[in-house]
């Protein structure tokens, strides 16, 4: 689907499986078939069932802008680098989101790269016995972020930047946060590749 997020496209540009492209349309999408599931405001549900239980506190998919509540499953979040890190320790040992559910979403749907492919929600990174999951975010000019865990050593980094070049300085933090070794995320960061020995 492509990226709009306004509700007007709609249209399936590429077969299902065949091809991943972020779709913020299709987030919105999803969002709107979960409030007629669940018959509540999106909102309210992911708050009620994910992040008050996770202890997400300062968490919201609910801002107001100009006078109007805006609410969105495409980049809506927002949240603290502290309370990122919670839900990704929920997914390394998951006491609250069901272990089948996880599963799910380290499962390779789609290979992006050599080492790397998008689960459900997730970016994937696989290298022999290694497994990282991974997410980004960005808005335009405005903020870039990341998170970045090694499933196996339980350690992990999230970094939020203000700005467009935000990306330019993950390599040097991942490399002093987590240690040890890990292949890269390839062209999955602005054509940036972290990779460190």
């Amino acid at each position: 689907m492509s990226n709009d997020t306004s509700g007007k496209d709609r249209s399936i540009y590429v077969e299902p499986g065949k091809e991943f492209h972020y779709s913020g349309g299709a987030f919105e999408y999803l969002r709107y078939v979960l409030e007629q599931l669940t018959n509540a405001p999106f909102d309210e549900y992911m708050e009620s069932n994910i992040l008050e239980p996770l202890g997400m506190d300062h968490s919201t998919f609910y801002i107001m802008s100009k006078g109007k509540k805006y609410v969105s499953a495409a980049g809506g979040l927002v949240s603290t680098p502290e309370e990122i890190c919670r839900f990704f320790i929920e997914l390394m040992n998951p006491t609250h989101i069901k272990p089948e559910t996880v599963a799910l979403m380290f499962t390779d749907i789609k290979q992006r790269d050599e080492h790397n492919a998008w689960g459900l929600g997730i970016g994937v990174q696989r290298n022999n016995d290694d497994l990282v999951i991974w997410h980004t975010g960005n808005n335009g000019n405005l903020w870039e972020s990341l998170a970045y865990f090694d499933v196996n050593s339980r350690t992990g980094v999230v970094i939020m930047t203000k700005g467009k070049y935000g990306y330019k300085i993950c390599q040097n933090i991942i490399h002093y946060a987590i240690g040890g070794s890990f292949y890269g995320l390839g062209n999955t960061i602005n054509g940036t590749a972290l990779k460190r020995k």
